[in-house]
Parts: structure tokens; sequence; C-alpha cells
């Protein structure tokens, strides 16, 4: 389907009035000209918006034949309630090709918002203003963050939008949404999940309270001193970190995939109150493999943390726990760096994690003293410690493990190392991804500006 553009046409005359001011739209029409190019149908004139609008789906419906005898409405599915049509047409054939933490991440924004309020109503009936009255009582609720509400919409338009784009429905109700005011919203103190760099005096009061030996101590550190993601560093493994050339190789991250039928927020039905949950490896985020330089800090640690962990597989011998993948080919032990930057992205380390003995093992570098791997738990609860919710003083209120990144970034460039290394470190696509990590201190400022 193709998106329908209204816009304001403002006359360029020189004494113009504003009531000079129309409205138009436009959208590429259903077939070619006949030189073979795209042909757009546009309309201008209308006095307001509203009702370019109603002109514009009028004439959309008329070009691309909804409801006329060329191309039908599958009137079937298109009266199928929104909870069964997500669970049993949209969600199969789109999670196809998704990481498992985006599909638990989306099911939890379904079952938590989207399905109790719509769930019930046939898809056809899911109209503009149940939607606007819906993210606009959303949008005033001072306790939704805005980047929670930016992720629903996006959700229920790819919703609709496959449900259109298959003919279960005539029309994207989404497509006609109004965005509110951001200047409005700031009188209804919207909060907004806040990344900063974190302070030299918060690390060591979280590291007094977290010390090597704590279950939590060695992914915070590769999160703050190598730029980890959070999956990334729970799935490291001794395999990608070469001591030789003081650099660690990132070629997966951990993640976990919940059970459709259990009764947690990533699930449909309340049928199953057992909680399961699979674990599984699978390529970083934006399949961002890249190589990180090694500090002789957490080069220390890491080689400290390599000898407890041989002492400890020797001494419980059988008892010590082990971990496999299944795959196709056994996985390559990187040490050139120019040939993994060349060919690594073109490996696949999907796959789920067993004890069973099948595929090849796993040597994960965070491990307990029988060898069993650190999960999300432990960062979870190292939040939880730090936010002064498990009876303790709080440490930091603002606390996020995202912002070690922004701290190993933001003290990157502090120290002079040039963009483009910072965009490779963080694996990111572009530097304008890498500029929201950037922050500058008032030491900087000050430092900056009495050096000239």
């Amino acid at each position: 389907m193709y998106k329908i553009t209204i816009k304001k046409y403002t006359s360029k005359k020189k004494n113009a009035k504003k009531s000079d001011d129309t409205w138009y739209y436009r959208f590429q029409a259903r077939t070619l000209n006949e030189f073979g190019e795209r042909r757009y149908i546009r309309q201008s004139g209308f006095a307001t918006k509203a009702e370019a609008e109603q002109a514009a789906e009028i004439a959309y419906r008329a070009e691309h034949g909804f409801g006329s005898s060329k191309i039908r409405r599958d009137d079937r599915i298109s009266n199928i309630v929104l909870k069964n049509y997500v669970e049993n047409y949209w969600l199969p054939n789109s999670a196809k090709m998704w990481q498992p933490g985006t599909v638990n991440n989306y099911k939890k924004l379904l079952n938590g918002y989207i399905l109790p309020h719509f769930g019930l109503l046939p898809l056809c009936e899911i109209t503009l203003d149940p939607l606007q009255t819906f993210f606009d009582d959303l949008y005033l609720d001072t306790e939704m963050s805005i980047n929670t509400i930016n992720n629903l919409r996006a959700l229920m338009s790819q919703i609709l939008k496959y449900a259109q784009n298959n003919r279960h429905i005539d029309f994207n109700p989404m497509d006609a949404l109004k965005k509110p005011n951001l200047r409005v919203l700031t009188n209804v103190n919207k909060r907004k999940n806040l990344r900063e760099v974190i302070s030299d005096e918060v690390i060591g009061k979280i590291l007094d309270r977290f010390p090597y030996g704590t279950t939590a101590h060695i992914p915070f550190m590769l999160c703050l001193y190598a730029g980890l993601r959070e999956g990334e560093a729970l799935g490291l493994c001794w395999s990608d970190i070469c001591f030789e050339k003081n650099c660690i190789f990132v070629n997966r991250q951990l993640q976990r995939t919940v059970n459709s039928s259990t009764t947690r927020k990533g699930s449909f039905t309340g049928a199953d109150k057992a909680s399961q949950s699979t674990w599984c490896v699978s390529n970083p985020k934006y399949n961002s493999k890249r190589v990180i330089y090694l500090t002789s800090e957490l080069k220390s640690l890491l080689m400290r943390e390599k000898e407890r962990q041989d002492f400890n597989r020797r001494i419980l011998g059988t008892h010590y726990k082990h971990y496999f993948c299944k795959r196709n080919n056994e996985p390559k032990v990187w040490t050139d760096i120019e040939k993994f930057t060349l060919y690594a992205k073109d490996e696949f380390e999907n796959g789920e994690i067993n004890e069973d003995g099948e595929g090849f093992e796993l040597d994960f570098v965070n491990r307990a003293e029988d060898g069993k791997m650190t999960t999300d738990c432990a960062l979870k609860h190292l939040c939880r410690v730090i936010h002064g919710k498990e009876k303790e003083i709080a440490i930091s209120e603002t606390f996020n493990i995202h912002s070690l990144r922004h701290t190993y970034a933001s003290k990157l460039r502090a120290r002079g190392i040039p963009e483009h290394i910072v965009v490779s470190f963080l694996g990111h696509s572009s530097k304008s991804e890498t500029n929201t990590y950037l922050h500058v201190s008032e030491s900087e400022i000050v430092k900056a500006f009495e050096g000239r």
C-alpha cells in the first residue's frame, strides 16, 4: 500500500492572505504512466485538513479498488477479533525473521496495553477515533515514557499495515493518527528514560558494593570498560578474547525466549502458571560483530577470572556445568582482526543452549563457582540494589545498565579517540547514532576554554 501525503499549500504571492492557504492530498496511483514511470494522483483546494483527509480516503479507495469487484476484502478474516488475528495471522507470519528478544518485547506491549483495550474488537471495527483517544490518553499519562508510547504506535501501525497489505482491512487508520504537540507535554511532567554518563564517584560506590567475586561484577566491568550491550556481555566466551592482541571479538549475544503459554507479561494466555524460558545465542543487535580493544585493567581482571574458572573446573570435574549450542558448522576461533571484520558477519550464531552435549560447547566468561552461566537476573538485582529497592540505601536513582555504554563512549571521546573508531567499538551503523552516546561534561567545557 502507498502512503497518502496531506500537506498545506501556502501561497507565495507577495500580498497573499492567510485565507489563501489551502490543503492538498497526494498518493501514488495503482498503475504506471505510458513511459513506465510512477504516476501520482493529487488534488488541492481544500479549506481544512479534515476535508483533504476525507477526500483523500475516498479517492484512494476508488483508485486501488477497495470494496469493488476488482479487489475484494476478505470479510471472514476482517471480522476476527484483534487478539485472535494477532495470534493466528500477524505474529506467526511476521516473527520468523525477528530475534527472540524482539518477539518478547512485542508480546509485553501487546498484553500490557493493546490487547486489553482492543483485543475483543473485530479487526474491521478498529477505527481512527478510538485509536486517537487511546494514544492521547497515553501521552497525558505522567507515568508513561515517550519511548514506550512511540513503540506502541509503531507496533499498532505494523499490525494494521499487515492487515491492509493482505486485504483484511480497507484502510490503515494509524496513517491518519495525529501526534500531540511535544511542547504541551512538558507541562504534564512526561517521563523519559534518560541515558547519562555515570560519575566516577557512583562507579566507585557500585564496585564497593559489587566487588570481584560477586555475580554481577564481570558483566558490569565488560559493559563499562568495553561498551558491550547487556546480552553481548553475558554471551561472551573465552574463545572470543585474544589476550595476545589485547582485543575482544564480539560474536554473539545471550537472549531469553519465553514460552507463550506462561503467565508473564510476554504471554497471550494465562492457562499455564509455570514459568518456562529457554536461553539461546544469536548474532549481536543489527549484526554488529566487531573488535574492541582490551584495556590493561580489564585484561588483568579477565586473566584472573580465567585462572579461577580453570581451577574450579579441575576441582569439580564432572560436577562443573557445561553448555552447548547446536550449529551446522563448527564456530571459528578468530585471531586475525582484518579477516574477522571481513567475514565474521556472514556466520550465524543462532541456536538454543542445552546441557545435554548436543552441538558445540560454549565456554562462557560469566560463570558461578560451579560453572553455572550468569543471566540477566544478576544485572537486574544489581540495578535494584543501586536504586535502593532491596532494603539498602540507594546509590543512584537514575542508574541504567545501558548508561554504561554512554559512559564508555564519552570517555573514549574525551581521550581523543577518532570518531570512526568510537562508532566501530559501539557497533553502530552510523555516526548520527553514536552522537547520542557522546555527552559533554562541565570539566571538558572548562578545559576546552581554558586551554585556548
